[in-house]
């Protein structure tokens, strides 16, 4: 009987494990890790500029490990442009391990969206490819640097990105689906991270610094990296980083490290004219004295929580100012937090919510706590 049964189960189990669908043979592919899009050239609309990672062959033949490619072509759309780079290339390009896009700021000024739709449509492109723009005369210069660290540039900015978010709070990355669901929700406006080439004594490098700006899909200008780490607190996006401070604002000398932040950003919209309300909660760890006095000894943990809490308020305040009066973009989600907690008062607003934005109010509250000052210290000082 149980032979019996075996004979017939067998066959089913042919159905059952068949491997996978989509298998290819990795030696048949160019595997790409990064992509830059430029205006195109000779007369055509983009330049795209791919960094593909070549394999190693093994002991015997060098260079082994990765090794990186980089393979240019122009056409008048994304998708044309990638086929012919078939003309450089033996292999066809595979996509599913690209991980940044850098965008020209010339091709970000005119809008975004037309480039956008090959990268949603397609199969291989992931959702989380996180985009940047260069500030550099072009993006692809950026993948023709040299890394510093590793071997390939792209996996070197995608790494400089995520170190940057946890450890500086100064950048994000912004991943392609975010990017979808920002450009179609009305009031919400866009920032990307900005990255260009820094050089130094031993060879340019690439470094992530400050944001693009968007209104709409269209870049209208650029954040410094501390107004992006201000405009993270706003968005409840910080999970880390430093925070200088100190009892004169223009010359801090007091290092907090964020262990953990919270922000509630709630909008009072009577009277017309609405008013957001940017509520921050952090703790933080107190991490350096750049002083010959003891600091904590002298004027206590309560008065270095104090400069603190003035720091957000004021340097939160200056980025709200600059964005509004400067690029009037609603990178803040201001106009989302209305639509979503008061729907009504959005639908008043919503026709005319770029000169209302431009306009509104807002007041930022912070409290501070320190928590680890790596030492004894009475709260009130001496």
């Amino acid at each position: 009987m149980k032979k019996l049964l075996a004979l017939l189960l067998a066959p089913a189990m042919l159905f059952t494990l068949t491997g996978c669908w989509n298998y290819h043979e990795i030696e048949t592919f160019q595997v790409v890790a990064g992509i830059a899009v430029d205006p195109g050239l000779n007369g055509y609309k983009y330049h795209v500029t791919v960094e593909c990672v070549k394999l190693g062959q093994g002991a015997s033949q060098q260079p082994s490990g990765p090794q990186p490619v980089v393979l240019e072509a122009d056409g008048n759309t994304i998708f044309d442009t990638v086929r012919s780079m078939l003309n450089e290339s033996d292999k066809k390009l595979y996509f599913s391990h690209c991980e940044i896009v850098v965008l020209s700021k010339v091709l970000a000024k005119d809008g975004i969206k037309p480039l956008l739709d090959w990268f949603m449509r397609d199969a291989e492109p992931r959702d989380t490819l996180e985009f940047l723009v260069s500030k550099e005369s072009t993006a692809g210069v950026i993948l023709q640097q040299k890394p510093k660290t590793g071997q390939v540039m792209s996996y070197q900015i995608s790494n400089s990105l995520h170190e940057s978010a946890n450890a500086a709070g100064k950048n994000l990355h912004v991943q392609l689906y975010q990017i979808n669901n920002t450009l179609n929700t009305q009031g919400d406006d866009l920032s990307l991270p900005a990255v260009e080439v820094k050089p130094e004594a031993g060879g340019d490098t690439v470094q992530v610094e400050g944001d693009a700006v968007f209104r709409e899909d269209k870049m209208v200008g650029w954040i410094t990296a501390d107004q992006a780490k201000f405009t993270n607190f706003v968005l409840d996006r910080i999970s880390g980083g430093l925070l200088l401070t100190g009892e004169d604002p223009a010359d801090p000398d007091i290092t907090l490290e964020v262990i953990h932040n919270s922000t509630k950003v709630k909008a009072s919209v009577g009277g017309g004219v609405p008013t957001m309300n940017i509520d921050i909660h952090m703790t933080a760890a107190y991490a350096e004295q750049n002083s010959t006095e003891d600091l904590l000894s002298k004027v206590g943990v309560d008065r270095i929580e104090s400069y603190a809490e003035r720091t957000l308020q004021t340097d939160v305040g200056n980025t709200i100012d600059t964005v509004q009066k400067q690029y009037d973009a609603d990178i803040f989600d201001f106009g989302a937090t209305i639509s979503q907690s008061q729907p009504d008062a959005w639908d008043k607003l919503k026709a005319g919510w770029r000169d209302t934005f431009k306009k509104l109010k807002y007041h930022v509250s912070a409290e501070v706590e320190i928590k680890n000052a790596a030492t004894v210290v009475d709260k009130g000082g001496k």
